[in-house]
């Protein structure tokens, strides 16, 4: 049996007792528009009005920029008002570090951008046109370096479940005179957001992460957008890749949605964690954790799934006892009321010490 550790647990405890992820900025973004564009300096406007350009060139088959690579991760959580959360990460190769201006699209998949390049943005803009994208969004960020890592940068969106293709447009700042030498990049990228607003059992995704960290109060509204990861009390950091050393530990986290429920108000459910390791021979069943249950005698008292409480699972395990090579963690869950069942699989590598 692999030994889990305790703090994971405890740090899942206080998500279970914190509200569903809002929609957050898209809403908020749409009403706060105009006071945005208002706050710009004019070097900011000239700046939206490139990356807004690059976006609806890109939209419509252009060749766009391509200074730096980057590589998209994202996950799948229950947002509020129907909607699904969908916190994202770039991880950039061959950006320096220093200032950016970022600029965010969403669009249903094979839409055209709503204003052809070349029209006038701050117009588009008085007349409400940007807001008409399910999300967009612009940031000036700086970007610093952490040796021997690359520089990655999370932020996150709130739309509707559906086929769309999400844009970012990343420009570096500095000086005019400089402007042929400053790099920029434009990511497109194809996304089919899940339905968590049905009554069948379903998870988000199932983060790997690098560590969860515990939060003296929750972020604040206007700091959100910089900490995606951040749920009530607890913020999780992604982990960069899938490969661990054997002095690390493998961490997932997942939600659980739409379990049944009684008269109690608390689900029933078992969650079984079994790893397989990939050898030349095949599969085989490699070891397993102690089964994680959610019931009425595990939950806190004050649990609430029709008061918006959430259903966090998850297992934090010493990589100690592994050998190099590939793994499987085939994790199912059972719902002991309804009978339903579903499996998620995470692979992940042990690359030694």
């Amino acid at each position: 049996m692999v030994r889990q550790r305790g703090r994971l647990p405890l740090l899942l405890l206080a998500l279970v007792l914190a509200p569903a992820v809002g929609a957050g900025a898209p809403s908020d973004q749409k009403k706060d528009d105009k006071r945005q564009q208002q706050k710009l300096d004019q070097a900011q406007r000239q700046e939206v009005q490139s990356l807004v350009k690059l976006v609806d060139a890109a939209m419509t088959g252009q060749t766009a920029p391509s200074d730096i690579r980057v590589t998209w991760t994202n996950d799948f959580l229950k947002a509020l008002e129907g909607k699904t959360y969908v916190p994202f990460t770039l991880t950039l190769d061959g950006a320096p570090p220093g200032a950016y201006a970022m600029y965010v699209r969403v669009v249903q998949r094979g839409s055209a951008p709503i204003s052809q390049p070349g029209k006038n943005d701050d117009e588009k803009n008085e007349k409400g046109g940007a807001t008409a994208y399910p999300f967009d969004d612009v940031h000036f960020l700086d970007l610093k370096a952490t040796a021997g890592q690359a520089m990655r940068l999370s932020r996150a969106f709130a739309v509707a479940p559906g086929d769309y293709e999400a844009y970012v447009a990343l420009k570096e700042r500095g000086p005019a005179a400089a402007a042929t030498a400053l790099k920029t990049t434009v990511v497109k990228h194809a996304l089919t957001i899940p339905d968590f607003w049905t009554n069948e059992l379903a998870t988000s995704t199932v983060i790997l992460a690098d560590r969860v960290e515990p939060l003296k109060e929750p972020v604040a509204k206007e700091q959100q957008i910089e900490h995606p990861y951040a749920l009530g009390m607890t913020e999780i950091v992604p982990a960069a890749d899938s490969a661990f050393r054997k002095n690390e530990e493998l961490s997932v986290i997942f939600l659980v949605y739409n379990p049944s429920i009684g008269v109690d108000k608390k689900p029933d459910l078992t969650i079984e964690y079994t790893f397989h390791h990939k050898t030349a021979e095949g599969e085989k069943y490699f070891n397993k954790t102690e089964p994680q249950k959610f019931n009425e005698q595990t939950l806190p008292p004050a649990f609430d799934i029709t008061a918006g409480h959430q259903l966090v699972a998850g297992q934090s395990v010493p990589l100690a006892s592994f050998p190099d090579g590939d793994f499987r963690l085939e994790i199912k869950i059972a719902d002991n009321k309804s009978g339903a069942a579903l499996t998620r699989n995470v692979t992940f590598s042990v690359v030694g010490s």
